[in-house]
């Protein structure tokens, strides 16, 4: 962490050393509590509900003024007519951050929301107070390192990638997401409304972050676009940063006014944001997951352009994928002479194919020319990346080599290569189709998975990622850092 003298404003909204939680009840199974016990939050944890005394080994006290102790955040889960009293009580006990968990304010679009909101704001601006609301209508953040949390389930453990978003759903998903696929979060920040607190200070503070290294956005719509540009166009070519818009139709503006209270903006707005400042776009939750999860794999190893070395076990899927890649942006060039030469001496069977697409059939169960195939691709001077599909319904088919000590053999071989083309600088990509063995293609899947191989439910989404690399890695070299 940096000194107390050059730090960000904002990380003692991360690292608070007490927490009070206001309206934490047994009526939800104290929930805010569980949170930060859950991640062993390293604070003090006040409670506040005048209903209780004690609870989870934790003293409750009737009302913030009552807590002999300074308090940093405040988290406020209390209805909407009661937070305006409890932020004063924040305001005059010297809070530095709220966190207002509760609905009913501008996002309801009546009159009586927007004024319960804008009098929280004339509250903290009449009273001069420093303090800093993010909110109303979030979860809030999550801070693995700090033990800050707004679910109890999520992973303990840190990571580089950094992820904010207005909707407080989306939040949780990726949390939960991220924990699956092992891809872990410096920190995830709801901010609802963004009454105070908005999504470009979140930006500004996520880009001087040393912990954080990828930013991940879920927008809704945004204020101050000129500053956001500004910004975004200097944050990019440190970090990659991947949009989420919602809204981007007419019905979908529709739904993100009622969710938060935003004006969604044009599309034509945004393309000319993306294309000015490098952001990348991306269309869906699934896409923003896979494109996070590709930059957090392969984070050192950006592609050094848009040729891929395809992979798989038959003749037509391989015609499918190439067209899903070129369509996609990205090139499938022939491969060197030396490698199809190489490729030759091993895969000699009726139906296969040692060109780009390798369409292997039933070489892909010879260890032994799958291992060749493999090392080939990694070493071609034609290939940037690569992207090998395990169509792993037949692997366990009766017919083919389904003992499991040849399937071990199988996993340990790909994994063992993939691992040693990435330490050599190519990305790599395996897409899992969800064929068939569904079980045992969970279990496959999180081989790679703790190996720290990126893995996607299909070539579409293993591609869609790797064309975003390859346009971030474009960007950076027409910007000259790279």
């Amino acid at each position: 962490m940096t000194s107390e003298k050059t730090q960000h404003p904002f990380e003692k909204f991360f690292y608070p050393k007490s927490i009070a939680i206001v309206g934490a009840s047994h009526s939800n199974d104290w929930f805010w509590l569980r949170n930060l016990i859950s991640l062993d939050y390293h604070g003090r944890i006040y409670p506040i509900n005048p209903k209780y005394q004690s609870a989870l080994g934790l003293t409750f006290y009737d009302k913030i003024a009552n807590v002999p102790y300074d308090i940093d955040n405040v988290i406020i889960a209390v209805p909407a007519k009661y937070v305006h009293g409890v932020l004063k009580e924040c305001i005059l006990k010297g809070v530095k951050l709220v966190t207002i968990f509760t609905s009913g304010f501008s996002e309801l679009g009546t009159e009586e929301g927007k004024r319960l909101e804008r009098e929280l704001i004339e509250l903290k601006e009449s009273t001069k107070s420093n303090i800093r609301i993010l909110g109303p209508n979030c979860v809030g953040i999550y801070c693995p390192e700090s033990g800050l949390s707004f679910r109890p389930d999520f992973a303990r453990q840190s990571g580089h990638i950094g992820f904010i978003s207005q909707s407080g759903g989306l939040a949780i998903n990726m949390g939960l997401r991220g924990k699956v696929l092992k891809m872990f979060f410096s920190k995830i920040i709801s901010f609802g409304n963004a009454a105070d607190i908005k999504p470009v200070e979140l930006l500004e503070y996520l880009a001087q972050d040393r912990k954080t290294r990828i930013i991940g956005m879920y927008l809704e719509g945004i204020k101050k676009g000129p500053e956001f540009m500004k910004l975004l166009k200097k944050v990019t070519v440190e970090k990659p940063v991947i949009i989420l818009r919602g809204g981007q139709t007419d019905v979908g503006a529709r739904a993100a006014l009622s969710h938060t209270g935003s004006l969604a903006g044009s599309n034509q707005l945004w393309n000319s944001l993306f294309h000015q400042t490098g952001a990348i776009p991306v269309n869906s939750f699934e896409e923003l997951v896979d494109t996070l999860l590709a930059f957090d794999f392969n984070y050192r190893h950006l592609p050094k352009g848009n040729r891929i070395g395809l992979l798989s076990v038959s003749g037509g899927v391989s015609v499918v994928n190439t067209d899903i890649c070129v369509k996609l942006g990205l090139s499938i060039p022939k491969l060197t002479s030396e490698s199809i030469a190489t490729l030759q001496t091993v895969v000699q069977d009726v139906g296969t194919s040692v060109a780009n697409p390798l369409d292997l059939a039933a070489s892909f169960f010879n260890i032994q020319a799958l291992r060749t195939a493999i090392e080939t691709l990694g070493k071609d001077e034609n290939i940037d990346s690569i992207i090998i599909e395990i169509a792993n319904h037949y692997i366990y088919t009766p017919e083919q080599h389904g003992a499991e000590g040849y399937t071990q053999l199988f996993y340990d071989t790909v994994l063992r290569l993939l691992k040693k083309i990435r330490r050599a600088g190519k990305p790599v990509l395996v897409a899992f189709p969800p064929i068939a063995h569904e079980t045992r293609r969970i279990w496959d899947r999180k081989l790679f998975i703790d190996a720290k191989i990126p893995i996607f439910s299909s070539i579409m989404a293993a591609a869609q990622a790797l064309s975003h690399l390859v346009r971030y890695s474009n960007y950076l070299k027409i910007t000259g850092n790279i």
